[in-house]
């Protein structure tokens, strides 16, 4: 065959598609009865001469559908439209520069462990605890199935400890407050959304006004929930400026 195993139906790039599939959307729906051959005959012959003029059958449908003018139309493909391939690059480009704007740990060279995303740098605890969280959890693995299937000193089932690892979740920044005379952190999470509009149904208090306060121990336009720093490149701020209308006096 020569690698000619597919068929192509329309003017649209990269839209071939298998002869046994063409044959099923062509001859076969063109040339179909209704119920099929399901009760068509009991005849050897006519079965027969059905068969053999399966083509022409089909041929005739399609001429009459011409002429009636329902031909179907071939459909044009997204992928391939200005505007859809103008939208992709786009998104490529942002991933680009989400990417570039990342640290690169396989260029970085300083001792100073850091976080990938955030650019957080370690604290002397957190490093030691993940310079050391495969060791730990290699000792633990060990001392589980030393005391749980060897010496069975410890019922199966039993719950394990965890080993509350530092990292940089731990360096996060929380707020406390004291309800009922313990404290309790404050966190950005759905269930504090739903008591702030709880109470806010309560109490009458507009809506509007209390979402507009920020949720979080710090501002999310400022700091990552880690409570770090959020990065961005300087060249941002410059075309925000430049897209800005000019002030005429």
């Amino acid at each position: 065959m020569e690698g000619h195993f597919t068929v192509q139906r329309s003017e649209n790039a990269f839209a071939q598609i298998a002869c046994d599939q063409t044959i099923e959307q062509t001859a076969n729906r063109d040339s179909k009865t209704k119920g099929g051959m399901t009760g068509f005959t009991t005849s050897k012959g006519s079965v027969n001469r059905w068969i053999w003029s399966h083509h022409a059958r089909g041929s005739i449908t399609r001429e009459c559908e011409d002429m009636a003018g329902k031909r179907e139309r071939g459909s044009i493909r997204t992928d391939i439209l200005p505007s859809q391939m103008k939208r992709d690059k786009a998104d490529v480009d942002k991933i680009v520069e989400t990417t570039n704007s990342m640290i690169n740990p396989f260029e970085y060279e300083e001792e100073e462990l850091l976080h990938i995303t955030s650019g957080t740098v370690a604290t002397e605890e957190v490093e030691k605890y993940l310079q050391a969280a495969y060791d730990r959890g290699e000792a633990a693995s060990i001392a589980i199935c030393k005391e749980r299937l060897q010496t069975r000193e410890v019922d199966l089932l039993t719950s394990m400890k965890k080993l509350k690892l530092k990292t940089f979740t731990s360096m996060s920044k929380t707020t406390k407050s004291k309800v009922h005379g313990k404290e309790v952190s404050l966190k950005a999470d759905r269930n504090l959304l739903a008591r702030l509009v709880v109470i806010g149904r309560i109490r009458k208090v507009d809506l509007q006004e209390l979402l507009s306060y920020s949720l979080g121990p710090v501002p999310l336009a400022l700091c990552t929930p880690l409570g770090c720093l959020v990065k961005t490149k300087k060249a941002k701020m410059l075309h925000s400026l430049e897209s800005q209308p000019e002030k005429r006096s």
